[in-house]
């Protein structure tokens, strides 16, 4: 039995714990026993390991009054558990993943979710801790990108070039599937007709995810296609986010635009979309993207992490930052009047390309040969 030691930041509902949520949902548990260190209290997701039977301990080392105590308590539990391999899960895991690889005997395994366009875009702690994964990722055994992009960007800050893969996101087709019982409903939830169009983003709140460019190309876009309607989910994706009701007001699209908030079954209400767009500046393998191909709705996406990689030819890929061009795959995608055959084929995409099954698989591999290998 390989028993590994995730290490993540937290648990909220965003894209990389989500990913790490499905694959201990489906690693062979026969032979792997895994166990997640949270370092924060930010448990949203924790139910969900409560029910997979996946331990989960959780600590305050964001908190400056419990950091020493909380920092000695987690290195004490990794030696407790004593993991085979020491999985961290983001920047702030790889480097709290190094440190306790000091005190075990563990493999070192660091994990990359996200690309990097510009460092401006992320705060000074986080460069810092950033930087400091470079440093410390030669002593790592391996490190997994969600991305060739991903991949990429950090080589080019001096993160080691060896023993590195890419392991993109993996799909539940199961879960994420067109449904035209779900399509109904929601949409009469949400009072759009059968001959309206529905536009869907759904991304936390952040200026790295392009909301207010979406919001811009799709006053565009209703000039051109009044029947257009645009639907909003995600965390603060709400009636009380001032900027996105600025923008709304702004535009006259109060009326054409809906707020979802943050969702707890994207699969439920993503096949009544009819276009999926990610306006994203940058990313490194979109969960969403895939869940919405994997519902059969096409996707219009901006050329950021390896999105254009999964989206292939059933989409239109284009220029980040870029309000004309994300107008225009727009308008085209609406006009398209291959749009349904599009979905069909991004559903095939996932399937023969990203299915979950395929991509756990792979990292049991890693993690087989990381443990086997000779020192």
């Amino acid at each position: 039995m390989i028993k590994i030691a995730f290490i993540i930041t937290g648990l909220s509902r965003g894209g990389a714990e989500r990913m790490l949520i499905k694959l201990l949902k489906s690693i062979d548990r026969t032979r792997f026993a895994p166990k997640v260190f949270c370092l924060t209290n930010h448990l949203d997701l924790k139910p969900e390991l409560d029910t997979l039977g996946v331990p989960v301990q959780s600590y305050r080392l964001n908190s400056p009054l419990f950091l020493m105590l909380h920092l000695i308590q987690f290195i004490k539990d990794c030696r407790v558990f004593s993991p085979d391999i020491l999985q961290g899960w983001m920047y702030h895991g790889n480097i709290l993943a190094w440190l306790a690889r000091l005190f075990t005997a563990s493999k070192l395994v660091f994990g990359i979710r996200a690309s990097l366009y510009d460092f401006t875009f992320e705060r000074f702690r986080t460069r810092l801790v950033i930087r400091l994964g470079a440093l410390l990722s030669k002593s790592a055994n391996k490190i997994i990108y969600v991305s060739q992009v991903a991949r990429g960007h950090h080589e080019g800050i001096g993160y080691a070039s060896n023993n590195t893969c890419v392991l993109a996101n993996g799909f539940e087709l199961d879960k994420f599937q067109p449904n035209e019982e779900y399509r109904q409903e929601y949409r009469s939830l949400m009072t759009i007709l059968d001959q309206e169009v529905l536009i869907g983003y759904f991304a936390r709140f952040h200026k790295l995810k392009g909301h207010l460019d979406l919001i811009q190309a799709f006053s565009q876009v209703h000039r051109r296609f009044p029947k257009a309607k645009l639907a909003l989910a995600g965390l603060h994706l709400d009636e009380s986010n001032v900027e996105i009701q600025n923008a709304l007001h702004q535009l006259k699209l109060k009326n054409h635009v809906l707020l979802l908030g943050n969702l707890s079954n994207p699969e439920r209400i993503l096949p009544a979309l009819d276009i999926f767009a990610s306006p994203s500046h940058q990313e490194g393998f979109p969960n969403v993207v895939g869940e919405a191909m994997a519902c059969q709705v096409p996707c219009v996406v901006t050329d950021v992490g390896d999105s254009a990689l999964c989206v292939g030819n059933t989409g239109i890929v284009v220029p980040p930052m870029d309000i004309e061009q994300l107008t225009q795959g727009l308008c085209q995608m609406i006009q398209d009047p291959n749009r349904d055959s599009l979905g069909v084929r991004a559903r095939e995409r996932i399937k023969t390309e990203f299915a979950l099954s395929a991509i756990v698989k792979k990292y049991e591999k890693v993690y087989d040969s990381i443990v086997t290998e000779i020192p």
